[in-house]
């Protein structure tokens, strides 16, 4: 009896040490390529900002663009970070 909970206890901490070192790994690969993406795309439209005319910009951002802007790169990321993460899931041994 005791032998059987020692296979029991063995075989859960082994997947699901495994289980949350991919799901760790996963999160940190998948930042730290949705943040170079999105560092670039920050970076342009900052780019493209500069040459737009003061009152213009004022307007702009009057209007809430920045945040909006910000709230949908946000979701994209998330979205895109959430569906990579199932794809692979389903690659991993169980």
């Amino acid at each position: 009896m005791l032998n059987a909970f020692k296979l029991f206890f063995v075989g859960l901490v082994d997947t699901l040490g495994a289980k949350v070192l991919l799901s760790l790994g996963m999160g940190f690969i998948s930042y730290a390529g949705y943040s170079a993406v999105v560092d670039t795309v920050i970076s342009t439209v900052q780019t493209n900002f500069s040459g737009i005319g003061g009152d213009t910009l004022s307007y702009i951002t009057l209007a809430g663009f920045p945040t909006g802007f910000g709230i949908i790169l946000g979701a994209v990321a998330t979205r895109s970070t959430l569906a990579s993460l199932s794809k692979l899931g389903k690659l991993s041994p169980s």
